[in-house]
């Protein structure tokens, strides 16, 4: 009797199967050809399915029976599609590194398979893969990745999208000329940038904002977009 899989994350290998898909050669070519396509459609003509994540899943567990299963599917696929532009060289250096310590690499794996499953937007699954760019080419560390991954999980969709503008508007804020600063944040939008972990806070004759360096990161993420 088949045993039953209700969590796509329950079983370990799928992390590993995941840090695998991201450092194997060609993802770069099956990720861009998944994203010209549907991501329905890739999935349904199995353009994905020589990626080790998908491989796995399918085989072992036969996901996408459901509406749940196939979301997931797609959050997986639009990470990898958002990890693209890794060099094949920086893939092999972080295979190489996650070779060296498979204690880290399920953990980082498993830690990729939580943060998918939590998006409510495929957006934020394929901004996720981009800053894992920037992990596997050593441009940040595994700790920030996570300060930044953790931002984008509890950002509401809109204010993502948004984040240029916000960003574009607290820079050319001037105090001294008397403007407050609720006439360029209101007070909802800064309490959700910052609950976020996107700005910190100051405060003079009233509370302001400024953009901390997670904000930064993702606002030169979507402005390549």
């Amino acid at each position: 009797m088949t045993k039953k899989v209700d969590h796509p994350s329950s079983g370990g290998n799928l992390g590993d199967s995941l840090i695998e898909s991201v450092s194997q050669a060609g993802t770069v070519d099956i990720a861009a050809d998944a994203g010209e396509m549907a991501l329905d459609s890739a999935l349904e003509e199995g353009l994905l399915k020589d990626l080790p994540v998908f491989g796995w899943l399918v085989k072992l567990h036969r996901v996408a029976r459901t509406v749940r299963d196939r979301l997931f599917l797609k959050k997986v696929a639009s990470f990898l599609f958002g990890t693209q532009f890794a060099s094949q060289a920086a893939r092999d250096k972080f295979r190489v590194k996650m070779e060296a310590d498979p204690a880290f690499r399920r953990k980082v794996g498993e830690n990729l398979i939580l943060l998918l499953e939590r998006h409510d937007h495929f957006d934020k699954s394929s901004l996720l893969g981009k800053v894992f760019v920037k992990y596997i080419s050593g441009e940040i560390d595994y700790d920030f990745f996570l300060r930044i991954a953790t931002s984008v999980d509890r950002l509401p969709i809109n204010d993502l999208r948004r984040l240029p503008s916000y960003n574009e508007r607290m820079a050319a804020y001037d105090g001294t000329s008397g403007e407050s600063f609720v006439n360029v944040l209101n007070a909802d939008t800064c309490q959700s940038l910052y609950t976020s972990g996107l700005v910190g806070s100051g405060s003079a004759f009233e509370v302001t904002y400024h953009p901390n360096e997670v904000m930064s990161v993702l606002v030169s993420l979507i402005e390549k977009q």
